[in-house]
């Protein structure tokens, strides 16, 4: 191994300041990490006979198990990754965690790769985005190692990797020095701080993802290898969130999001200083982990906090029904259907968007959804624009509807308001049904158009899909028009 003076030349001067800094024992795992160094490394390959034994055990060991043998107790925040990992390893292989600050990222990382270190013949990478990320991890996973008393067959503490006597591999690295590591067969990928890593994409795609290839796939289709990521969010455009957006469309994605506040050993007066010194924007993104926009996101409060699923809120015939509706024929006509409870909470459950359609074919259509809500259903708030077809929806076809408040700016604001979690219990009063993926879609996508002043007819920038923001529309009449409960003397009747 020798040392490429050159790369450390190319350091700022803030960078040769901390490497100056840096303790004896520590400088040669920087300069390995940092990719200043070079060296030959036999690459162990592994054999068919090796990945099916890998098989035969890896189901037989579960994460909750290690989890006790370690004496450690995930939190709520922590369970559902724990969850997914043993009992959902049919059907999903990559999971998405998105943490608040202390939520234990570090810790979940290090349990799941001595997990995978006690099944014969694995082979884990770890991909960090810094060299302290990579210390902290390796570190506290050969913690681990040492307190099972599982027998290290060769390590090398300088490049942050090891070899334990059952045949399985360990490896730390970054992105400066990942092509170190490839040439063998993977079984557990493992990205932590995922946000910050310097073309992820691109690595897992291109370099990483393809190694999982070898250890072929179960009876359902899903890989034995799986890929881990963990973050914390850092608003809606970066990789990270992309990542996280995957279970929209891949079935074997499955994403999770837990707070800070979810770690019992944390006191309420961190999270009492911390809203003090964020900020209510990053707390929300760095404690709550929440993915909020930047400024020109529309719907900057909207997030997971706000998606419930279908059954986990219990409704009565008794209460009351919301709909909102805008109306198109090249643009779509849309329908929300919402519940208001006693407490003024409202669940957005179902959703309707169609374009090139007659207005008896719309109309049947949200009157059979209507028909599908549990409760009463006599307020429902149309474009006041469209004048004409209010009268048609009345008269010509016995719908019901009234002309909606259309204050685009207050009914925003208004939203906003009610996406928000707030009191001492962390809850928002507007929730939407996680099955309504292009509702979701649109409020999580809608921005500003650039340079405006928010207030023109048309304020938003083009869905990048091609279509307008119909269901947009169509909750800010029914939410907003709700709040100020139009008079059903303004109907049309004639």
């Amino acid at each position: 191994m020798y040392l490429d003076t050159t790369k450390l030349n190319k350091l700022t001067p803030e960078e040769l300041e901390e490497y100056n800094n840096l303790p004896p024992e520590d400088k040669a795992q920087y300069e390995y990490f940092m990719g200043f160094t070079t060296h030959t490394t036999e690459v162990k390959r592994t054999t068919n006979k090796e990945i099916q034994t890998y098989k035969d055990a890896t189901d037989k060991i579960a994460l909750k198990t290690v989890a006790q043998l370690l004496n450690f107790i995930p939190h709520k925040g922590q369970q559902p990754i724990f969850y997914v990992f043993d009992e959902q390893k049919e059907l999903i292989n990559n999971l998405v965690m998105v943490l608040g600050r202390r939520s234990g990222k570090s810790s979940v990382s290090s349990v799941i790769a001595v997990r995978e270190l006690l099944v014969p013949f694995s082979s884990t990478i770890l991909l960090t985005p810094t060299f302290n990320n990579a210390k902290i991890i390796f570190n506290e996973t050969l913690k681990h190692v040492q307190a099972l008393k599982l027998e290290i067959k060769n390590i090398n503490k300088g490049s942050f990797r090891f070899e334990l006597m059952n045949g399985a591999r360990f490896s730390a690295n970054s992105a400066s020095n990942i092509e170190s590591a490839l040439g063998t067969a993977n079984s557990l990928l493992i990205m932590d701080e995922s946000q910050s890593i310097p073309g992820l994409m691109e690595i897992v795609a291109q370099m990483l993802a393809p190694t999982l290839l070898d250890y072929g796939a179960r009876a359902s289709g899903i890989l034995y290898g799986r890929q881990i990521y963990l973050g914390t969010s850092r608003g809606t455009e970066n990789q990270l969130y992309e990542l996280y957006c995957k279970q929209d469309e891949h079935p074997n994605w499955k994403s999770f999001n837990a707070p800070s506040y979810l770690n019992p050993i944390l006191p309420q007066a961190y999270f009492e200083q911390m809203r003090l010194e964020l900020g209510e924007f990053l707390y929300r993104q760095e404690i709550l982990a929440e993915f909020i926009g930047t400024d020109d996101n529309v719907f900057y409060a909207f997030g997971d906090h706000n998606l419930y699923t279908t059954g986990s809120v219990k409704f009565s015939r008794y209460t009351d029904v919301i709909v909102g509706i805008d109306v198109g024929f090249r643009d779509s006509t849309a329908g929300v259907f919402l519940y208001r409870d006693p407490r003024g909470n409202y669940y957005l459950d179902k959703a309707y968007s169609e374009n090139m359609k007659a207005t008896s074919v719309h109309v049947a259509n949200l009157k059979a959804l209507d028909a599908e809500m549990i409760g009463t259903t006599d307020l429902r708030y149309m474009d006041p624009a469209a004048a004409q077809l209010i009268y048609d929806y009345i008269t010509d076809y016995d719908y019901q509807v009234s002309p909606a408040k259309n204050a685009v700016q207050e009914s925003i604001k208004y939203l906003n308001q009610l996406f928000t979690p707030t009191g001492a219990n962390h809850v928002p009063r507007l929730y939407v049904n996680s099955e309504l993926k292009e509702m979701i879609r649109q409020l999580k996508r809608v921005r500003w158009k650039d340079g405006t002043n928010k207030t023109a007819k048309d304020p938003f920038s083009k869905d990048p899909k091609g279509t307008h923001w119909d269901l947009i529309a169509a909750l800010r009449y029914a939410v907003y028009s709700d709040q100020h409960n139009i008079s059903a003397s303004t109907i049309i009747t004639s």
